[in-house]
């Protein structure tokens, strides 16, 4: 049987929005969706509702951005592999363009000092990142890839994936709670995406992970394509 060869992203529309893959010369659509409006805020506000200065892990404790990462390999027995990603939202490419060697500037700034002392400046960061509405891109999600294993793989393989995201909500003892199907797009360190999604991945880094490489293999662009609710909620007429 001939190995089959890896599926990559053909092309982005937005007018249609449609997404485009190939595979051995066949191309596959798929629908194009934006970003639901309550995660886009709850990312958006993320340093403001788990703030750095009174609680150091603060971002690493706020659930909205722990993404467990379904993906796809089904030469396994069990076909669906699990992992944790930090998700965020993105600058359009061209802000990223205009901005990464700023940015980059201004995180340089930050190191040398402690995370305690640079925490407002971090958070104003984040903050600042995210005041501009059209600067944003609302129809994907980023995340870094830090080791480079079994998520890489599938990916290369089959870029379909899905996020499952939970947070609470404000004045609620209910969940919210989403199934986000993406599509991944792989883009390799130098990119100025990459540069982007690494910083971002290391602003509210207070330990150090070492995953013995210089570099993380790459970042994502998740691509929305499906949105479902997946809150946990009582179903109406249910009785014991």
């Amino acid at each position: 049987m001939a190995e089959l060869k890896p599926t990559s992203v053909r092309f982005i529309d937005r007018e249609r929005r449609m997404i485009d893959l190939i595979r051995d010369k066949v191309i596959m659509s798929y629908p194009l969706n934006a970003i639901p409006d309550d995660l886009y805020q709850a990312l958006a506000d993320l340093a403001d509702t788990a703030p750095v200065k009174e609680d150091n892990l603060g971002m690493l404790r706020a659930r909205v951005d722990k993404a467990s990462m379904g993906s796809l390999n089904l030469d396994n027995p069990f076909p669906i592999n699990s992992a944790i990603k930090r998700i965020r939202l993105t600058l359009t490419d061209e802000a990223i363009e205009d901005r990464i060697n700023d940015l980059e500037g201004q995180f340089l700034a930050l190191q040398g000092r402690s995370f305690e002392d640079t925490a407002d400046e971090r958070v104003d960061l984040y903050r600042n990142l995210h005041l501009d509405d059209s600067k944003l891109d609302l129809f994907r999600l980023g995340a870094v890839e830090m080791y480079g294993s079994a998520s890489y793989a599938n990916i290369k393989k089959d870029p379909r994936v899905s996020l499952c995201v939970s947070w609470p909500l404000p004045n609620e003892v209910t969940q919210r709670g989403l199934q986000i199907n993406c599509i991944a797009e792989i883009v390799p360190p130098g990119d100025p995406f990459y540069k982007y999604m690494r910083i971002l991945l290391a602003l509210f880094g207070v330990r150090y992970v070492d995953t013995g490489k210089a570099e993380y293999p790459c970042a994502y662009k998740l691509w929305v394509s499906e949105i479902k609710d997946k809150s946990l909620a009582d179903t109406e007429g249910f009785v014991l």
